[in-house]
C-alpha cells in the first residue's frame, strides 16, 4: 500500500471513530445551523484564497548559522508521485503555496 494511500485510511479511520455510525452527510445535516452561525462569526478571520487565514501573523526565524537540510532522493510510487505533482501545480495555480526560492 502506498504512502498516500496509508495516510487515506488512517484518516478514514479517525473519522470513524469520531463520527461512529453516523456518515458526514448525515452530520452536516444535524449541524448545518452550528456549522454555518460558526463560519458567519469567523469569517473575517480568512478571506476566500485557499491557504490564506489571517487569524493570526507569524513568521519562521531561522538562526543565521542554519544549513539547509539536504537529503538523497527516494523511489517513489508513479501514482505517488503523479498524485504529488497534480497536487503541487494545483496549489501553485491558486496561489496557496509559492515557487521555492532557496539559494
Amino acid at each position: 500500500m502506498s504512502h498516500s494511500n496509508l495516510l487515506e485510511k488512517s484518516d478514514e479511520l479517525k473519522a470513524q471513530k469520531l463520527v461512529g455510525d453516523k456518515s458526514l452527510k448525515e452530520i452536516l445535516k444535524e449541524h448545518h445551523g452550528q456549522i454555518r452561525w460558526m463560519l458567519q462569526q469567523h469569517a473575517r478571520k480568512w478571506n476566500s484564497k485557499l491557504g490564506e487565514i489571517t487569524a493570526t501573523k507569524h513568521r519562521i526565524e531561522l538562526l543565521p548559522e542554519a544549513i539547509p537540510v539536504r537529503s538523497q532522493p527516494y523511489c517513489q510510487d508513479q501514482r505517488d508521485r503523479q498524485f504529488e505533482d497534480e497536487t503541487v501545480t494545483k496549489l501553485l495555480k491558486e496561489g496557496a503555496i509559492d515557487p521555492l526560492k532557496s539559494e
